[in-house]
């Protein structure tokens, strides 16, 4: 009964969460709308559209990220869950806001929502007081996520795609390395991010 009520409370506030992130983008976009008005630019989109398109696509973004929430038991699913809840508002934006075509909008979505989503993600596992982390783990992830993204890379040269494989295989190659360096830090003080005895 009380996991039941953690997973109907976790399907509300996230989305929730979500909205009111991006009503706070939407007050930003309301500034820019005023300025636009003032100087008598166009505007992208109808006003309508863009106040409720950041709260909307927050909202999207929550229940994506309490859908994929079980995972952040794992170090790659606390990943994953910070580029899923990143994703719906930086594509929103880019097809509403940008206009730009649909491969490209998802495109560009996919490698900032890699680098912000899954770097504070991955912050936010770090953080917590969860089981430690094997180094081992880590740099698994890293070869994984190499192992997708040089194939791609390769055979989507020059177009978006290559763009996304690039930071997929830079971001967690840039976290296996700081956790070493941090590991063999003698300073460091013993946290979740230590290494264990096999």
């Amino acid at each position: 009964m009380k996991l039941a009520s953690l997973v109907t409370r976790r399907y509300s506030t996230f989305p929730l969460t979500g909205v009111f992130i991006g009503g706070l983008f939407s007050f930003r976009a309301l500034v820019g709308i005023g300025a636009s008005g003032l100087a008598h630019q166009p505007l992208p989109a109808p006003i309508p559209v863009l106040l409720a398109l950041y709260p909307v696509c927050g909202g999207v973004g929550g229940l994506l990220a309490a859908l994929t929430w079980p995972l952040v038991r794992w170090f790659g699913g606390a990943f994953i869950v910070g580029v899923v809840a990143v994703l719906p508002m930086v594509v929103g934006a880019e097809l509403i806001v940008e206009h730009a075509p649909i491969d490209e909008a998802l495109g560009t979505g996919a490698v900032i929502a890699l680098l912000i989503g899954g770097f504070a993600g991955a912050a936010e596992w770090l953080q917590e007081n969860r089981r430690p982390l094997r180094l081992a783990h880590l740099w698994l992830f890293a070869a994984l996520a190499n192992a997708v993204a040089w194939p791609v890379g390769l055979h989507w040269a020059g177009e978006w795609p290559a763009v996304l494989a690039l930071a997929l295989f830079f971001f967690p190659l840039a976290l296996a390395a700081m956790a070493t360096v941090a590991k063999l830090d003698p300073n460091r003080p013993n946290g979740p991010t230590d290494d264990r005895a096999a």
